[in-house]
C-alpha cells in the first residue's frame, strides 16, 4: 500500500509540470440576450479540489481514531472516503474538461490525504489485521482515480509532446544551418 503511493505521488508530480504548461482554454463567446445557455459539468480542477476539501474531515477522524477503535467505526469511515472518491471518479470521467490548475498536484493531495490517514490509523490501532484488511477496501478506489486522472492528462500531454517534438526540429534545423564557428562564439558568450 505504501509502495503504491509512493509510485502515484511520484507520477503525480513527475506529469504535474507538464500538465501545468497548458494554456487555459479560450473563452466562451458570451451569449445573446434571450439565447439559451447550456449548463456545463464541473471541469477536473474543480471536482479535484473539491474532493481534497471533502476529504479533510473524514480523513482527520481517521487519524484521529485510538488505540481501542472498533473495526465498525474504521468500515465506516472508510465507506464514507470510498464514497467521495468513486463520486470524483465518476466526475473527473464525465467532467467538461481539464480545468488551468495544476490537476496532478491537487491528485497528489488527495492521495496524501488518504494515506497518511491510513498510516496513522493503523499505527495507532491495537487489531492491526482487522484494520490492514478494512484499511486495503481503499486501494482499489484511488488505484481507480489516478487512473482516471491520468488517462485524461495523457491525451494532453500526447498533443504537447507532439508540438515540443516540431519545435525541436525547427530548432535543430536552424543550428545546423548555421556554421559552426558562429555557434561556438555564440555559446561562448553565453
Amino acid at each position: 500500500m505504501f509502495s503504491f503511493m509512493k509510485i502515484a505521488t511520484f507520477a503525480a508530480l513527475a506529469f504535474g509540470t507538464l500538465a501545468s504548461a497548458i494554456p487555459a482554454p479560450a473563452p466562451a463567446p458570451a451569449a445573446e440576450a434571450g439565447a439559451l445557455v447550456t449548463r456545463t459539468s464541473p471541469d477536473v480542477t474543480a471536482i479535484l479540489t473539491q474532493l481534497s476539501i471533502d476529504l479533510e474531515n473524514p480523513c482527520k477522524e481517521l487519524s484521529g481514531v485510538s488505540a481501542d477503535v472498533s473495526v465498525q467505526v474504521v468500515t465506516d469511515l472508510v465507506a464514507k472516503i470510498t464514497l467521495l472518491i468513486q463520486t470524483a471518479t465518476t466526475a473527473c470521467g464525465s467532467a467538461s474538461g481539464l480545468g488551468s490548475g495544476n490537476i496532478l498536484l491537487l491528485l497528489s493531495v488527495c492521495i496524501k490525504l488518504v494515506i497518511s490517514a491510513c498510516g496513522t490509523c493503523y499505527n495507532t490501532c491495537t487489531d492491526k489485521v482487522d484494520i490492514l484488511v478494512v484499511l486495503q477496501l481503499l486501494d482499489g478506489v484511488l488505484a481507480a482515480l489516478v487512473s482516471v486522472v491520468l488517462k485524461l492528462v495523457g491525451g494532453v500531454l500526447a498533443v504537447v509532446i507532439g508540438l515540443l517534438v516540431g519545435l525541436l526540429g525547427t530548432v535543430v534545423q536552424l543550428i545546423l544551418s548555421l556554421k559552426f564557428t558562429a555557434c561556438a562564439k555564440v555559446l561562448l558568450l553565453l
